[in-house]
This record gives C-alpha cells, structure tokens and sequence, in this order.
C-alpha cells in the first residue's frame, strides 16, 4: 500500500490536473424492492419520494447535480486489474443514464484512491489541494462541517463532491471563484448568464465539476469487486447523503451494511433513482419542488424497467 503522504501526492496531482428524513418504519418491515407495485401498504411513489429525501444531499441552497462534461476516472493505489474494472463499471452505469466517458487521455474528474490508512490520506489530499475541495463559493460543496466528516469518516467509502452552477444553454459557471480573471470594474468581474423572467423556473443548474471518493481497504473483507464498483459508481454519478439511511430498501448503499438487503450490486432502485436524476428537467427554482421532480421521474423511470422486466423476464 502506499503510504498517506505518497496517495495524497498521487491524488493532489490528479485533482489539479482536472481543473428530510424517511418515515419511520416498523423494524419488522422487509427491505422494500421497487419492482413491487404494492409494498407494505404504502403507496409506491411515497416511497419514492421518501428515498430521494434520504439519499439526496445537494449543496446548501441548490439542486441537485448532475454530470453535463465527460466523466474520467482515474484512481489511485490499486492494482491495474482492479482499477480497470472499476473504471470499466463506472463508464457503463454512466452510460445506461447517457453521460459520456471521455477518452483515453482525458482529463480526471473523479478520482478513486485505495489506502490502508484512508483517514490519514483524506487528511493529507484535503491539506494538499483545498481548493480541489472547497472551490471558494459556498454554492459548490457541502461546506467545513462536511469537509471535517469526510477527513474523520470511518466508513468504508467516504467520498467528496463538487459542482458549480452554470446557464443550462451555455454551460457557462454562473459565480465567480478566486482566481478568475477580473476587469476594471466590479461588474466586469461577475459571470455573464441569462435571467429567467419565471419565479419558478431557473436559468441555472447545477453541474458535476469533481468527485473525489477514498476507499479503506481494511474493510473490504467478504466484499465483491462487482459490488465495490457498482457502489463506487452510484455515488461518484449522484450526490448521495453519506448519513443517508437505506435499511428500508435493497439498494447498492447497503453494501456494508450486514443487517440489510444489499443484493449483489446496482439495484432496480438504484437504476431508477439515476436514470430519474438524468432524465428530470431540473430548472424548478423550489428545490423541494425540484426533489419532487426527480420523484415522479423515478417513478416514471420504474414503470419502463418494469414494462422491460415484464417483456423480457430474463432482463439484468
């Protein structure tokens, strides 16, 4: 294994290179699979909903994000069968909700670093690079109470997102970040996007900019390589709760949880929570409204895996 200083400076090089809660359920309820239409008596889309309420962790005062530009993946202190295979399974999830790989040469944007000592590299990679994780707007990351979780994490995965938003025609960044070139004045030093005359919808979005997901190795005992990456691939494609609670549903996020139902991998709840993500418009100003969005989308999105599920009954 490499040690934390020697992954920290693999890592910071890669990062400058690449520029509510759930209902409370019955403890005696089975984990809930979304291919079911009626579960527990509780209709299908509040279950929806109370997921996406769970899981979803945007940043302060934003929607949702989501990746726009090629994903690259690149990790870091783990052989070259492995690595491949992760960045293999990540490119195919990407592609089933249409979100491009870039090329062999492309620029890493979400980086995955393997450690025995993963407390001590998130540390060392957080000190090396501060502005991989806090870019200097409050609108791009979860803030210092977060960034202090992921350095002291003792999960098995802890991971780190951050995104900007943009004009959802130009992909332009719509705040200006420390750094950026400035005119004279103060106005030539503001972004220029266009202004929605609706109050409720909005001009910008919010786009994927870095992931940066740490992996203690010492906890992968009894794990499979299809699961690892499969969970690699959820929350390097969404930004997912870490606190998030998923006991109550069989989804890749309980992989590491043994008193839950983790199945072998991506689940048809996790496949709907992306490909809803993807396909949902995402310009409602109300991001309550935004998350309700994503829900009915979800929805949709199960009702077409599931016609799929009922035509060809042999569907992965």
């Amino acid at each position: 294994m490499l040690k934390p200083t020697l992954a920290a400076a693999a890592l910071g090089s890669l990062l400058f290179a690449s520029g509510a809660m759930a209902q409370p359920q019955d403890d005696a309820e089975e984990p809930t699979r979304l291919e079911d239409l009626t579960v527990i008596g509780r209709p299908l889309q509040r279950l929806i909903e109370s997921f996406v309420t769970e899981v979803a962790a945007p940043n302060q005062g934003r929607s949702l994000a989501r990746w726009r530009n090629p994903i690259c993946v690149s990790t870091v202190n783990i052989e070259q069968d492995g690595a491949q295979y992760i960045i293999d399974r990540v490119a195919e999830v990407a592609d089933r909700v249409n979100v491009r790989s870039g090329g062999p040469n492309c620029s890493p944007n979400i980086v995955v670093v393997a450690s025995a000592d993963a407390t001590n590299v998130a540390h060392a990679i957080t000190e090396r690079s501060p502005l991989s994780f806090r870019p200097g707007s409050s609108t791009t990351d979860q803030g210092a109470a977060a960034l202090r979780a992921f350095r002291e994490s003792a999960a098995p995965v802890r991971w780190w997102h951050v995104s900007f938003p943009v004009d959802r025609d130009t992909n332009l960044r719509a705040v200006r970040l420390p750094g950026d070139p400035c005119g004279d004045t103060p106005v030539s030093c503001a972004p220029a996007v266009k202004i929605s005359a609706s109050n409720l919808t909005t001009q910008i979005v919010d786009n994927l900019q870095r992931v940066i997901i740490v992996v203690d190795s010492l906890q992968l005992a009894g794990i499979e390589s299809r699961q690892l990456a499969d969970y690699i691939a959820f929350v390097a494609l969404a930004q997912i709760d870490p606190q998030a609670d998923t006991s109550r549903y069989v989804s890749v996020l309980n992989t590491f949880d043994e008193s839950a139902a983790s199945g072998e991998g991506m689940t048809e709840w996790d496949y709907a929570y992306l490909e809803g993500l993807y396909k949902a418009q995402m310009t409602l100003k109300n991001t309550r409204a935004g998350n309700l969005e994503i829900a009915q989308s979800i929805h949709r999105a199960h009702n077409r895996l599931a016609d799929t599920q009922a035509a060809d009954p042999s569907t992965d």
